[in-house]
């Protein structure tokens, strides 16, 4: 005998799913007193791990800012030397010879 599948319950809101609207803004000032509640609710660093964290930060940019600024370096010795290897008048003229 066949086992008969149990129907699975469809989700509201028709065929594409999503369920409910979104709740509509209530009119007067509740908007900011539910910002003010939800910033209660956010976990704020202490002042050690915000300093740790920003100097993580600066480290990680000065880092990338010197691999960055060598690899342009590199890559303008590399073009130059293309440039002075193919004779050409550019950079001659450039260079006022």
């Amino acid at each position: 005998m066949a086992k008969a599948k149990a129907a699975t319950p469809k989700p509201p809101g028709g065929p594409r799913g999503g369920g409910a609207a979104p709740p509509k803004p209530e009119r007067g000032g509740n908007y900011l007193r539910e910002v003010y509640l939800e910033l209660r609710k956010v976990s704020w660093p202490t002042r050690t791990e915000l300093i740790r964290m920003t100097q993580v930060v600066i480290a990680t940019v000065i880092i990338f800012a010197l691999i960055i600024g060598l690899a342009d370096f590199l890559l303008s010795l590399a073009v130059k030397q293309l440039y002075v290897q193919s004779g050409s008048t550019t950079i001659k003229n450039f260079q006022g010879k």
